[in-house]
């Protein structure tokens, strides 16, 4: 066919609107650019609310087990925000730390404000979190304690996303260094967290690049399809969310006073003997409640423990869920 009658007859079926779309479509190509949003909160802001509102009242519970005393979580907003618009808000004595996730080229990033950085920083050294005073900068120790909280976050996010495109990678990056691990211009979506505890108040921020984002949702649309088939209550729904919180669990050794001339004389590789029978179990608590004397053992690579007798009250209430 003659090219020239080729293009007549293109223009005649744009103009007239017959021409396959196969072919107007190319005519429609955009650069792209990193700090356009995604557009998620304007096509789903309800189910991200009523996600992030599922898991902050899990993360209330979690966190209140964790640091002992009771926390009050709100969620108080979601956003769509440019990362470097994000960093520049950030206060001396606030802590960040970023998670690799596995099969996603960018990081999971957690932020907690100086104001309640501090108390938590506090609390987990053994105060009251009342009198915490506020740190201009927080030194490596302070780092590594508060990224055991943000573990606890991770995992609750973790067990909310229900998508299993999203698992948390052991790796994470702390402070400074967590700060570099994505672009400046990238687009987030920015979900922030009130949090009151022991008479303090602050922020908690969790930084999510868009790819991050959007899977979380999918993974929520398909969960909310599942529970909403007949024949699971609204009961197995709420015990299902309620086995999904995580808690502290250590094996322990029933406590022993040790000579301070022992204490003063140890050095690495010191074998310390301890006042207790070669055969006496250690005890499995949860919560700072003992439920089973137990036995350390090895199961394959990791560490595990072989339950013996059961603390019957305590293991009642952890059933019953009153820790």
């Amino acid at each position: 066919m003659d090219t020239n009658l080729e293009t007549k007859i293109a223009d005649r079926q744009e103009a007239s609107g017959s021409r396959p779309a196969n072919i107007r479509q190319f005519r429609d190509v955009e650069k792209w650019d990193y700090r356009r949003s995604s557009g998620l909160l304007q096509t789903k802001s309800d189910a991200l609310v009523r996600f992030y509102q599922g898991f902050v009242r899990n993360l209330s519970r979690s966190l209140g087990v964790f640091l002992s005393t009771p926390v009050e979580m709100e969620l108080s907003e979601t956003k769509e925000s440019i990362y470097d618009d994000f960093l520049a808000t950030l206060t001396p004595g606030s802590f960040m730390t970023s998670f690799r996730l596995e099969a996603q080229p960018v990081p999971l990033i957690l932020h907690l404000n100086a104001e309640i950085a501090s108390p938590i920083l506090d609390l987990l050294l053994g105060g009251t979190a009342e009198s915490a005073c506020s740190r201009s900068e927080l030194s490596d120790v302070d780092a590594h304690v508060l990224a055991e909280v943000s573990r606890v976050i991770a995992r609750e996010l973790e067990i909310s996303w229900r998508a299993p495109e999203l698992k948390l990678r052991n790796e994470m990056s702390l402070s400074k260094a967590a700060r570099q691990q994505l672009a400046g211009s990238a687009a987030v979506l920015l979900v922030s967290v009130n949090v009151k505890l022991a008479g303090a108040a602050g922020l908690i921020s969790i930084v999510q690049p868009s790819t991050i984002a959007e899977s979380v949702m999918r993974g929520f649309e398909l969960h909310s399809e599942q529970i909403a088939s007949p024949g699971i209550t609204i009961a197995q729904q709420s015990t299902e969310s309620l086995r999904q919180i995580t808690v502290n669990a250590e094996l322990v050794l029933p406590p022993v006073r040790v000579p301070i001339r022992v204490l003063t004389s140890l050095e690495e590789n010191s074998v310390v003997a301890l006042p207790l029978a070669a055969d006496q179990p250690a005890m499995l608590a949860v919560a700072g409640l003992g439920i089973f004397s137990a036995l350390p053992v090895r199961r394959g690579n990791v560490l595990a423990a072989k339950l013996e007798k059961a603390m019957s009250q305590n293991l009642r209430n952890l059933k019953a869920g009153n820790l």
